[in-house]
């Protein structure tokens, strides 16, 4: 009988010949002490990537998919894991250091550079709820902040865990599907390990989902929140934050980069409507940017917030175009 692999690292990939071979390098490194595979889920990419990544490596397997998405892609590097952990990396990103050999058993073990406990263990109600809170970056200012990172990496999840629970990516979402998966994994979990340890390299992409603009983003936060809301009913109050926080920063987005903010200014209230969320701004919530767009359309109308929110934009994009920041989380 084959021994179980200590863990399985997913990678999807889309188009990352230029940087997928520094991935799997620094995987390698990291996940020496270990025994591992490493699953390339190719989401149907158009350039080399799968060439430049075949037989490097005898622990590598390559999936090569026609393009679904990212959630479609991690979906089945979970349902082809061997391991007894799986782990997700992004082909453009970096594991750092080396994983230590440990002996624990949680269903969910969690690395943050940022926690403030150096190693600590949840089990309550309570205390889920204040990792879900923590993704959002809500108590950030308190001493026992444990800073569960809110997307897919920098964590182990337990593959019989999360086969049991049917635990998956929700493909209806394009936007915020990890966040979504972290906070399923979270409450259905009876144990979580939080470990203050950056482990992840994360390179900051100008031309990435966070700093565009798709009008279906809209309908992607209504559709998250209402699993926010059916997943949290019992905490009215953190259900209220989440969607706060997600459709008050929306708003600046519209202003800068949609055809017609009007428009999509009456959609963004019918939301706000529609989820029962009071359109009153909270300040502690957001960034000053969305803060001043809101205040604008308050107090000198639509078209005031219009020109901010495109002229800010502009100026953005025109320091940040070719840059690149890292952070390791």
């Amino acid at each position: 009988m084959v021994k179980e692999k200590d863990i399985s690292l997913v990678i999807p990939t889309y188009n990352s010949e230029k940087t997928i071979l520094q991935t799997i390098a620094a995987a390698k490194k990291f996940l020496t002490d270990h025994s591992y595979e490493i699953i390339i889920v190719d989401d149907g990419s158009s350039d080399n990537t799968v060439d430049v990544i075949n037989g490097i490596d005898d622990n590598l397997r390559i999936l090569a998919l026609s393009h679904h998405g990212v959630c479609y892609a991690r979906n089945i590097g979970i349902h082809q894991a061997k391991g007894k952990y799986v782990m997700f990396c992004d082909a453009d990103d970096q594991l750092i250091g080396s994983l230590p050999q440990f002996n624990y058993d949680e269903d969910v073990i969690s690395f943050s550079k940022r926690c403030t406990f150096k190693n600590m263990v949840c089990e309550s109600k309570e205390g889920k709820y204040c990792l879900i809170a923590s993704m959002f970056d809500f108590g950030s200012d308190k001493p026992n902040f444990p800073a569960f990172y809110g997307g897919s990496v920098s964590k182990l999840f337990k593959r019989s865990y999360l086969i049991t629970n049917e635990l998956l990516f929700d493909e209806h979402l394009t936007n915020s599907e990890d966040v979504l998966f972290n906070a399923q994994a979270i409450l259905l979990a009876h144990k979580i390990r939080i470990i203050q340890q950056g482990i992840y390299l994360y390179q900051g992409r100008s031309s990435s989902v966070t700093h565009s603009f798709d009008p279906k983003l809209l309908d992607n936060h209504i559709y998250f929140i209402k699993q926010i809301q059916s997943l949290l009913k019992e905490n009215q109050v953190l259900i209220s934050k989440i969607a706060s926080l997600y459709l008050y920063q929306l708003i600046y987005r519209y202003f800068a980069l949609i055809k017609n903010p009007r428009l999509g200014y009456q959609k963004w209230c019918n939301s706000i409507n529609e989820l029962s969320i009071k359109p009153k701004w909270n300040g502690k919530l957001n960034r000053p940017i969305e803060r001043l767009t809101i205040k604008l359309v308050n107090t000198s109308g639509i078209s005031s917030a219009v020109i901010f929110a495109r002229i800010y934009n502009y100026l953005k994009q025109r320091l940040k175009k070719g840059k690149t920041t890292t952070e390791i989380l």
